[in-house]
């Protein structure tokens, strides 16, 4: 499962811009078919670099603050300074969850 997972986060990480789906957790990946599929893109965000598109920084009254769950953030989050590692940190905790079962 992992392994496969890391596609999917792989996949939203190399799009043109990357997409930063910022709340990564166990309940947000659904399994189809004993494939994991991840899920709820509602808080994800386009990132260029580790700066949000043009598009969202106009629009930023509207972007939460604190993305996602605060049990699975990573410490950037709370700057507000963030890209992709944020969902690596969060994949990282769900790999200790899954290997601590």
């Amino acid at each position: 499962m992992p392994g496969r997972l890391h596609a999917g986060l792989d996949f939203l990480h190399t799009r043109d811009p990357a997409v930063v789906h910022r709340d990564l957790h166990m309940g947000n990946v659904l399994m189809k078919n004993g494939r994991p599929k991840i899920s709820d893109l509602g808080q994800s965000r386009a990132v260029v670099g580790r700066e949000l598109t043009s598009r969202q920084q106009r629009t930023r009254v509207k972007l939460t603050v604190l993305p996602g769950r605060p049990d699975v953030m990573a410490p950037e989050a709370l700057t507000g300074d963030y890209g992709t590692p944020l969902d690596i940190f969060s994949f990282g905790l769900m790999l200790c969850q899954v290997g601590g079962r």
